[in-house]
């Protein structure tokens, strides 16, 4: 999954996408590091909060990626990888 977008300091977005169970890489590319990401599961129960780096996924579903601007504006991507 790959996510491109635009914000100004206060927008937030969600972007909801199906994953199977396993272990993902979420890879942010964020022009300035602007941004808060937080993973909720299909319920909407917050997962993970700032989320960077590596999460298991324990069932396979709908989730949703909210992205937060702390500050100012700027552009952000990010992409979902599963590793195993």
């Amino acid at each position: 999954e790959y996510f491109k977008g635009e914000f100004n300091s206060g927008d937030q977005g969600y972007y909801r996408f199906s994953l199977t169970k396993g272990t993902y890489t979420l890879v942010i590319n964020d022009d300035r590091n602007l941004y808060d990401i937080y993973l909720y599961d299909s319920s909407l129960t917050q997962i993970s909060k700032n989320l960077d780096g590596t999460f298991p996924v324990a069932a396979d579903g709908t989730y949703y990626l909210e992205v937060v601007a702390r500050s100012s504006s700027g552009y952000f991507d990010l992409k979902l990888v599963k590793i195993k």
